[in-house]
């Protein structure tokens, strides 16, 4: 449900454009606003409203949107998607992503996000009040935080130093009990809501007023121009100083989902009694799983150090997860309790990483027949039980080591019960 016209429909907007220019004017016009007795009890001229969006070029606005750049459309909501349901999923963005805009939005490659839609039933579009602000000026568009928010009297609102949206934010919640009543209003309460969009609109003006000027007194944007690359899930973005794109691949997520088709292709070999295929599907099981520990391990040293790790470091993966880490945890105040031999997850691991490595520098060498199913050995340690215990295990590992690191997104999905793979098992 949104706000309607006076004439009990809704607006509709052709382009991203064409809803800012709508949303400015909506704040900045009060005659735009006509008051009606029943909720919500204000609608929208839109005769006057279309009239006045034309020829309309440099304007700030406090947008129900958000602008996003350096990523495709179809990336970007991907990205958002994932972090609503915690992240791990897909590759997500790097720390020089840069793709929410701060400053100017990069215009071969930027989205207007509504996450809600604009004009909805219970917001304020009325009022030029928020925690952001686009800036449209000829051909180029901004976007600047200005502030956070605050919680008053269980409400939200946002405090800023460039602006006080105190008395703003206060009449708007007025406005706010009236449409909770849901009630017909008496004439006397009708001019009470008149006289307090008057002074909105009054305070309106003020607020915008500011964001021109903060526009005109921010430094210089020093965001490029360029095509959005073409992502894959396992591909994140990231810039160079010089604001430069590349593409960083997930390699742990992407093993990690690796490792899981093939435990599902294990278990339906199973299921056919189709004992070759089973043992190829739990051996690269077991390759995919121990690559996703290396990968995550290669990935903390160089947040540790800022340089990817080579040939002539040759820890084991678990003691580059334990010390990068630790140093990691240590950098922001926190502290890291390392995994240890011992642990059930460290000992899974580290079998992991000495069956993945007889595999990739293979050796035919004899190996002992099993009583119980007159199977190698072989067939045994790449099980459906033994490999629901490795995925097991790398999920807990590294649930285990991200919690320590509060301020890095863990690679890989670690709660339990998540579905984004339909219906595949996940340990």
């Amino acid at each position: 449900m949104t706000f309607q016209s006076t004439n009990d429909q809704s607006i509709v907007f052709s382009s991203a454009l064409e809803q800012l220019q709508i949303e400015y004017v909506l704040q900045r016009d009060r005659d735009i606003w006509e008051l009606q007795s029943t909720s919500p009890y204000i609608a929208i001229n839109e005769e006057r409203l279309r009239a006045r969006i034309c020829n309309l070029v440099d304007f700030p606005v406090f947008s129900s949107g958000f602008l996003f750049h350096n990523l495709s459309e179809r990336d970007i909501g991907r990205i958002m998607i994932s972090r609503l349901f915690g992240g791990g999923a897909d590759a997500g963005e790097g720390p020089s992503s840069q793709v929410l805009v701060q400053g100017r939005a990069n215009a071969k490659a930027n989205v207007l996000q509504n996450f809600n839609p604009p004009l909805c039933l219970g917001s304020t579009p009325f009022c030029a009040v928020g925690t952001y602000f686009i800036f449209v000026e000829a051909r180029e568009i901004y976007q600047y935080k200005i502030g956070e928010l605050i919680t008053v009297n269980q409400k939200s609102r946002p405090n800023s130093e460039i602006y006080n949206f105190s008395e703003l934010c206060d009449l708007r919640d007025t406005y706010l009990a009236f449409y909770s009543k849901q009630q017909i209003l008496t004439d006397n309460q009708l001019a009470n809501l008149s006289l307090c969009l008057d002074r909105i609109f009054e305070l309106n003006q003020a607020s915008l007023s500011a964001m021109v000027v903060h526009h005109r007194e921010a430094p210089p944007s020093t965001n490029k121009d360029y095509d959005a690359p073409l992502l894959t899930k396992y591909d994140r973005l990231i810039q160079t100083p010089e604001g430069d794109p590349r593409i960083e691949v997930a390699f742990s997520l992407l093993h990690y989902e690796k490792a899981l088709f093939e435990f599902n292709n294990l278990k339906a070999s199973l299921l056919k009694n189709n004992q070759n295929d089973a043992l190829m599907h739990g051996v690269y099981c077991v390759v995919s799983a121990a690559a996703c520990i290396e990968a995550i391990a290669n990935k903390l040293v160089f947040l540790q150090t800022n340089s990817h790790p080579n040939h002539r470091d040759r820890r084991q993966p678990l003691q580059k997860i334990n010390e990068a880490a630790h140093a990691l945890a240590n950098a922001t105040n926190g502290s890291f309790s390392l995994l240890k031999s011992g642990n059930p997850i460290f000992d899974t691991l580290d079998k992991l990483r000495v069956l993945r490595n007889s595999f990739m520098h293979a050796k035919e060498a004899e190996l002992d027949i099993e009583p119980s199913t007159l199977m190698s050995t072989l067939a045994a340690e790449v099980s459906e039980d033994a490999c629901r215990q490795y995925l097991l295990n790398v999920r807990l590992g590294v649930q285990y080591v991200y919690s320590q690191l509060e301020a890095y997104p863990a690679p890989i999905v670690t709660e339990q019960n998540r579905k984004w793979l339909g219906d595949i098992e996940v340990p």
